[in-house]
């Protein structure tokens, strides 16, 4: 596993199929008036999830291709916690 740790428990939207349905719908004018806020929300936390991820993603194919194995010599960022 490349991100280990990352999950998208807890959040309404789970995967990029139920976030692409969720912009639609409101690109789309298909969510009520007081749902756009929610809508909105939800796929903030989602796509802030999902970048997260895609930072650990890098961080570990970084390290991969500096053949770097342990945390000794190893990129380091700020931990990303999910």
């Amino acid at each position: 596993m490349l991100a280990p740790g990352l999950t998208y428990k807890g959040l309404s939207i789970k995967d990029g199929l139920t976030a692409s349905r969720a912009y639609a719908s409101l690109i789309d004018a298909q969510v009520g008036e007081d749902d756009v806020a929610i809508a909105l929300h939800d796929l903030r936390q989602y796509c802030e999830r999902d970048t997260l991820a895609l930072v650990d993603v890098h961080r570990t194919l970084m390290n991969l291709a500096n053949g770097v194995t342990t945390t000794e010599g190893a990129v380091s960022w700020p931990s990303v916690q999910g």
